[in-house]
């Protein structure tokens, strides 16, 4: 009989030991009502995997959660499509040098957004922009982490600041991290404004118009036109108002590019 304790975690090393995993959680699902695969929470692969090792494996772990791929390099769109299929209770994801596009992050959507939490992609050079257009419909998501993935790769539609206003669209993110060698991520920054703010700006307006009126005669105007006063808004709600951590950029000194709220 199977010991679920010792199958809730699962962690691969090497191709060898990926291979005598998938062999017995195989030769286990014959067994009627005994199948280890059912008690296999997660799942973190080290070794290098093609796309029919994976989807042998990943059929056998229905109930899996939390799903960590570090050398995905051959990991393609052709069957990752069809991993939500059969792990439709994930709620973390790691991948790390995957090749695949937006056609899996779709699946992903489609099948995962209730219930996905965190996602991390790093090194994933088919990603761009348009991810954030499918990770705004993730709902439960609070912790995405997108590292050197070279985001504007293959975009001709999507630009950062869309891809801004999508991730600023989730509400319940906790932790947000975005690491890119050679662009200026500011635009995600979480700032909304504060009411010292408004009234600074308030103050320039006035000043403005004060200037503009001396620019005519006096005569100019039959009825000079007053200063517009614009009212204070309300403080706005916080963009995240749960986030605690958060990191934009790429930097040697990690101390320095980091911020965090309490």
């Amino acid at each position: 009989y199977a010991t679920p304790l010792l199958w809730e975690h699962l962690e691969s090393p090497d191709n060898v030991t990926f291979s005598h995993m998938t062999a017995d959680l195989e030769a286990s699902s014959s067994l009627r009502g005994n199948s280890v695969g059912k008690f296999v929470r997660s799942v973190s692969i080290r070794n290098e995997l093609y796309d029919d090792q994976l989807l042998a494996f990943i059929k056998h772990v229905p109930q899996l959660n939390d799903l960590s791929l570090h050398q995905a390099s051959y990991i393609t769109d052709d069957n990752f499509e069809h991993i939500p299929l059969y792990v439709p209770h994930l709620t973390r994801l790691y991948i790390r040098n995957g090749e695949i596009t937006q056609w899996s992050i779709e699946a992903m959507r489609r099948h995962w957004y209730r219930q996905l939490n965190h996602l991390e992609f790093k090194h994933c050079t088919g990603v761009n922009y348009e991810l954030f257009s499918a990770l705004r419909q993730c709902t439960a998501l609070t912790s995405p982490t997108i590292s050197y993935c070279w985001l504007e790769n293959y975009n001709a539609v999507y630009t950062m600041q869309d891809a801004a206003r999508n991730v600023m669209a989730l509400p319940n993110i906790t932790s947000f991290r975005i690491i890119h060698i050679s662009l200026n991520c500011t635009p995600f920054l979480p700032i909304t404004p504060t009411v010292q703010q408004q009234q600074q700006q308030q103050q320039r307006q006035q000043q403005e118009w004060r200037i503009l009126l001396t620019l005519f005669p006096d005569d100019y105007f039959d009825d000079p036109p007053s200063i517009p006063i614009t009212p204070l808004q309300q403080p706005q709600q916080p963009i995240w108002p749960y986030l605690t951590h958060f990191y934009l950029g790429s930097c040697r000194e990690p101390d320095r590019c980091q911020w965090r709220w309490r």
